[in-house]
């Protein structure tokens, strides 16, 4: 029995792959884990000029539910947010799609809210930061802009800088290209 009950979560996780992600289907989960180091980081909220920044370190669901309670205590509601840090440079396990809903609100329909920023190097291992889920920011009205070897990423594109080119939202489809 114990088998056959392996077969069929291995072909359930193989079938899972192939669900296509789309605009309105999402496939980040809620199940992702971090390090109790991470979960024990510094998550900031800034406000300037009326203007809400969240920095979030390498926090992971967790440490991010601990601090939206607080927030919510506080009457932060979500959407409220110019700009947030993707956590721990694009990690898939340190965000889920509850989190995001009380942080950022739910799908936005292409309407924009405010930015994601996520610190990613340029080459990494597996390319896997930042995840190509994490582009789902962008379905909530945020949408990710990467650093990945491009030291101060800008809009205007003033001496020293670049211009910040956002990442676009990685489907199935797009993902096999």
């Amino acid at each position: 029995m114990l088998a056959y009950e392996a077969v069929v979560r291995r072909v359930l996780e193989a079938a899972k792959k192939l669900v296509p992600e789309t605009w309105l289907d999402e496939t980040l989960r809620d199940d992702g884990t971090t390090t109790p180091t991470n979960d024990a980081g510094v998550v900031s909220l800034l406000e300037v000029d009326g203007m809400k920044l969240l920095l979030t370190g390498d926090a992971g669901i967790p440490a991010l539910t601990r601090v939206l309670d607080e927030l919510e205590e506080s009457g932060f509601a979500s959407g409220d947010l110019c700009f947030v840090q993707v956590p721990h440079h694009g990690s898939r396990n340190n965000v889920g799609p509850t989190v995001l809903d009380r942080l950022l609100g739910p799908t936005a329909n292409g309407i924009p809210r405010g930015v994601a920023c996520v610190s990613a190097p340029k080459k990494n291992p597996d390319n896997r930061h930042p995840a190509k889920k994490v582009t789902t920011f962008l379905r909530r009205g945020y949408p990710v802009h990467a650093t990945q070897g491009v030291a101060r990423p800008n809009y205007d594109g003033g001496p020293g800088h670049h211009v910040a080119v956002p990442l676009y939202l990685v489907t199935s489809w797009l993902a096999r290209l």
